[in-house]
């Protein structure tokens, strides 16, 4: 799931993209969809691989990617008002549903996809005033 920290391009779509694209290529294998159920499985059950997972894989690749959030924050592509765990849980969770239902495929654009999505939104104007929230 790639240990090394998220890229800093001085582009925080770019850098999200490419942090991102490891869980992709991770997840992207045949083997994915016999692995990661049994995983997901023991970590449930099983106290010592959930704390080996967490440490040596989720931990890491989600610190490099909040890393890159705060440059965001600082170069203002993203508001420091942000949950970031919430930011953090969107940007990697549809790999890791992808990866564990294999309802759609893990494809060669899926970071970037998920990265424009999160990042430009859904809502049109018309939503948005309609529904006033503090983060639209």
């Amino acid at each position: 799931m790639g240990d090394a920290p998220t890229p800093d391009t001085g582009c925080t779509h770019c850098d999200l993209i490419a942090g991102i694209a490891t869980l992709t290529t991770a997840f992207a294998g045949p083997g994915t969809r016999r692995v990661w159920p049994a995983l997901v499985a023991d970590i449930a059950a099983d106290p010592a691989p959930a704390e080996t997972f967490f440490a040596r894989l989720f931990d890491p690749r989600r610190a490099a990617t909040a890393t890159a959030l705060r440059r965001g924050i600082d170069r203002g592509d993203i508001r420091p008002d942000t949950d970031l765990d919430l930011l953090l849980d969107l940007l990697a969770s549809t790999t890791y549903y992808r990866a564990l239902f294999g309802h759609l495929p893990i494809t060669d654009s899926l970071a970037e996809d998920i990265v424009m999505i999160v990042m430009s939104g859904v809502a049109t104007d018309t939503w948005r005033a309609q529904h006033p929230h503090p983060y639209a």
